[in-house]
């Protein structure tokens, strides 16, 4: 007799409550026990380019011989998608391994599905070694699955549009400070051009949070001999920090010249010889 087909990945997921319930209680709660220890964190957030911008970056960094995590949202054809374990898309065995394991935890913790996909997500970058994890904020940021994180290398708030509203806010301001969550104190903040009337907005977050800004207002940009440069805050730190620049819609695109983003990142990453834990 032909055994019945098992249970796959996604059928588990698909079984979590469809709804958007933006907290870090859960996740939270979730993650304590296992004492996870993950890569370098990048972490994304914004309305427009987060996909572009990440894409760049995992770019620069394999191509320079660097392994990378990486976690996205939504996905096109299959979940799998979302996860890439150093470099390749994840299994539909391990992807049903983590699924499991969540599935046990969310017994006494009521997961979102997208909180049960983040937390499969962590459990499978915890096993495997990389040199970097990138992570796109699904919804928002400060309140975010990806934001239960405290430990970060680096930053990235691409432009902020409207978007989400009932969830976000229905100002402009407010779905920025919502995106500025993702910050933290004494950590790079690379932050793209920006509509300039929530460039004070940004500015007082990152004074708040203590972040380390790279670029936050659209006085910081400057066309010149056909190349983008950034002048003012980072004007003494351009000879080791990143910069991205907006391309037009919106979309952070390469950055110029890769070799200081590799750069930058690499030199802190010798300096702090760890990896990020959780919150």
């Amino acid at each position: 007799m032909k055994k019945p087909a098992e249970i796959t990945a996604a059928e588990i997921f698909y079984a979590f409550p469809r709804v958007i319930d933006l907290s870090l209680d859960r996740i939270r709660a979730a993650l304590k026990p296992l004492d996870l220890i993950l890569p370098p964190i990048i972490h994304i957030a914004g309305t427009n380019g987060k996909g572009s911008t990440l894409a760049f970056l995992r770019s620069i960094l394999e191509a320079a011989g660097k392994t990378c995590h990486v976690y996205t949202s939504p996905h096109l054809v299959t979940i799998h998608e979302r996860y890439v374990i150093a470099g390749k898309q994840i299994s539909e065995e391990a992807l049903l391994k983590y699924a499991k394991i969540v599935q046990e935890i969310a017994k006494g913790i009521p997961l979102t599905i997208f909180e049960a996909e983040t937390l499969a997500g962590f459990l499978a970058f915890a096993d495997t070694p990389a040199d970097y994890l990138l992570l796109e904020t699904g919804l928002g940021g400060r309140l975010d699955a990806t934001n239960a994180i405290d430990q970060k290398l680096l930053t990235i708030i691409t432009p902020i549009d409207y978007d989400h509203k009932e969830f976000l806010g229905e100002d402009l301001a407010q779905i920025a400070r919502e995106k500025c969550g993702i910050l933290r104190a004494k950590t790079p903040a690379i932050i793209a051009r920006q509509r300039e009337e929530i460039v004070d907005v940004i500015e007082h977050e990152i004074e708040i949070i203590g972040a380390i800004p790279l670029v936050f207002s659209p006085e910081d940009y400057n066309l010149r001999n056909g190349q983008r440069e950034c002048k003012g805050l980072i004007s003494e730190n351009m000879d080791r920090w990143p910069y991205l620049w907006a391309r037009s819609f919106g979309l952070m695109a390469a950055t110029i010249p890769t070799e200081r983003v590799l750069r930058r990142i690499s030199w802190h990453n010798c300096k702090t010889k760890t990896h990020a834990h959780l919150y």
